[in-house]
């Protein structure tokens, strides 16, 4: 029935030339040693890291008459002529934009596992695979491509109704498993400080994203660190059980235990005629214990896996049954001491050299995503909403582990919604204050238009200009102890690095595609809100026409008596009084000149009026007074 087939060469054919994003462990340990050994398929021509050490190391790594260049950004690489296949080993936050990159070069692109931390960049990826051709995307599930899984999902077609099976992945510190490789990896800490930060905080981001926004989870220390561990080790078990069972009807349950020690999970998914009991989670013993069983009436179907860091521990297929005269058999097979590596790699190079569609592709790649979804929501005490979690939790913030009270929301260099702002942006360069004209006649519809017209939108436009700030603003100024001292108040105060901006840009050329439900809860629950900046990303812009029109599309309670008051001015202790004000309620939007790019910046005293007496104290921010109608009933301001 089965057979050892000898390694041999592939037909002749070319060699396919490999650009390598990511030289971290796994491309050291896995993926260098394993293209070297097959020199007669691939040659690593290029690499890409944003340690220069750890470039430098793994180019030392690889084999063949030529050592592969190392790249300045990840744009070189791809666009390079001497890469045709480029493998994404970077961190997983940012696999959608490496691989967007690598599309748009016309490359194929194989993603290790998990092909993202949420859906929505897991869709960008399906779609941008789709304009390119479709099946120009594999993704990196090698338990899939062993032999002895291949024989067992074979082998689980004998069995007839499948009774119950159980999944588990409990292993050891990969440590262990690296430092007897053989291959010697290094670590290195040649990063900067804002690369750093941008990785935390783009991480950050997308585990809100998938939690909060897709999942209706709160994130907190717990769900992140669980959702992480599920898309990297989970994803592994998961894909290999969608594959031998299909699909789950549901999650019967599912009880995580996530600690910084040593995190367990368990859960039970229903199929309809069984039941799959699912158990891993890593600990501090030397061991590798991972399996997937299938029990039937007179069979059972056990497929043993081993670490993939030590290469030739060979995956197995243990079979359990019962003959016709009743006698027990086991037996155990191997088919080949090939790893999976190396044999998922002879899949891809069938793939870009033959165009054999993968099995393992981002549609596929996704419904892991969607499994991952089903436990966290099956266990009862992670699911929150957002709506729910600002008014049960008495209008607290989730960030990480801390809890943050929240009364007043400040937004300042913070987008709210480009749709909103970005005709007044366009507006603003012809209808302003002052005598000065952006451009003139046919240009200003001509502006409209490329932002209006079909096929068009807000997000072709983008502003890579720097602020106008004093540098010790710059520097986190709220965070300061003596801020915080005079204000009299805690301060929860974050800034984006610009790297993130900067990685976002170069990436999508697009503005931040965000809208107003996240305000108009806020304001719906009681929260005050203020906000300032007038750069082309922010929240209010642009120095009235576009700030007006968000603070008009804003959705609460009394936001129709907001619309229809009218200004008043701003006064201050100083005898400048150009600024004005329109309020109702909680809601006061501010029209501030001679403030350059920020008013905390140019005129302190002005955001000490507005922070200080409707922030603080529920004041009337025009005069300051205490139990005012906090309402402004004046003048209606005209832009020239």
């Amino acid at each position: 029935m089965f057979s050892i087939k000898p390694t041999v060469a592939a037909p002749s054919g070319p060699v396919i030339r490999v650009g390598i994003i990511g030289c971290g462990m796994v491309t050291q340990v896995v993926h260098v040693p394993t293209l070297n050994s097959l020199s007669h398929l691939f040659q690593v021509t290029y690499l890409y890291d944003v340690s220069e050490d750890a470039m430098r190391h793994s180019q030392l790594k690889v084999a063949g008459g030529s050592k592969p260049q190392t790249a300045q950004s990840v744009e070189e690489l791809c666009a390079a002529a001497v890469v045709d296949l480029v493998i994404i080993a970077s961190n997983d936050t940012f696999h959608v934009y490496h691989a967007l990159l690598a599309l748009q070069a016309n490359k194929h692109v194989f993603i290790e596992k998990p092909i993202a931390l949420t859906l929505e960049d897991t869709d960008r990826i399906i779609d941008a695979d789709k304009a390119a051709g479709c099946a120009r995307v594999f993704i990196g599930y090698m338990r899939r491509y062993a032999a002895a899984f291949v024989d067992a999902v074979r082998e689980v077609g004998s069995i007839g109704q499948i009774r119950y099976a159980r999944v588990r992945d409990i292993i050891g510190p990969n440590s262990v498993f690296v430092g007897q490789s053989g291959v010697y990896p290094q670590t290195f800490s040649d990063y900067r400080e804002e690369d750093t930060q941008a990785l935390q905080m783009m991480t950050q981001t997308d585990i809100r994203q998938a939690l909060e926004t897709e999942l209706g989870i709160a994130v907190t220390k717990e769900t992140g660190m669980m959702w992480e561990m599920l898309s990297t080790l989970g994803s592994h078990d998961l894909s290999a059980m969608r594959e031998i069972f299909g699909m789950p009807t549901g999650v019967v349950g599912f009880s995580p235990c996530a600690t910084t020690g040593s995190p367990f999970w368990s859960a039970i998914f229903q199929y309809p005629n069984f039941a799959v009991a699912y158990e891993s989670g890593v600990d501090q013993v030397a061991r590798f214990d991972a399996s997937i069983e299938i029990f039937g009436d007179t069979k059972t179907v056990k497929l043993c896996i081993d670490t993939p860091f030590i290469k030739g521990l060979p995956t197995t297929m243990v079979i359990k049954d019962s003959l016709p005269d009743g006698s027990y058999r086991e037996s155990t097979i191997r088919r080949t001491y090939e790893d999976p590596f190396t044999l998922e790699l002879k899949e891809v190079y069938e793939w870009v050299v033959n165009g054999k569609t993968p099995k393992t592709g981002p549609a596929d790649a996704r419904k892991d995503l969607e499994i991952l979804g089903m436990l966290m929501k099956a266990n009862k005490k992670l699911i929150t909403t957002k709506t729910r979690s600002s008014s049960q939790s008495q209008q607290q913030l989730h960030a990480d582990s801390r809890t943050l009270p929240l009364g007043t929301l400040g937004v300042g260099d913070g987008p709210i919604d480009v749709r909103a702002q970005m005709q007044g942006y366009v507006e603003f360069a012809v209808n302003n204050t002052s005598s000065t004209k952006g451009y003139y006649g046919d240009k200003a519809t001509q502006a409209m238009t490329n932002i209006t017209a079909p096929e068009r939108n807000p997000y072709d436009m983008t502003d890579f200009g720097q602020t106008h700030l004093p540098r010790e603003y710059e520097d986190a100024w709220f965070i300061w102890q003596w801020v915080q001292k005079e204000l009299g108040v805690h301060v929860y105060f974050t800034q984006n690095p610009l790297p993130i901006g900067s990685a976002f840009f170069e990436a999508t050329g697009d503005a931040v595609v965000t809208d107003m439900v996240e305000l108009d809860n806020y304001l719906n629950n009681g929260v005050k809100v203020y906000g300032d900046r007038d750069s082309l990303l922010a929240g209010l812009r642009p120095s009235g026409i576009g700030a007006e029109n968000i603070s008009r599309a804003v959705q609460y309670p009394s936001s129709s008596k907001f619309r229809d008051a009218g200004y008043s001015s701003i006064n201050t202790i100083s005898s400048y009084n150009g600024d004005f004000l329109r309020q109702q309620g909680n809601v006061a939007f501010s029209v501030l000149f001679d403030a350059g790019h920020q008013v905390a910046a140019y005129q302190p005293e002005t955001l000490y009026q507005v922070f200080n007496h409707q922030a603080m104290f529920g004041r009337d921010v025009a005069t300051g007074k205490i139990g005012g109608q906090s309402e402004t009933d004046g003048f209606t301001l005209q832009w020239p």
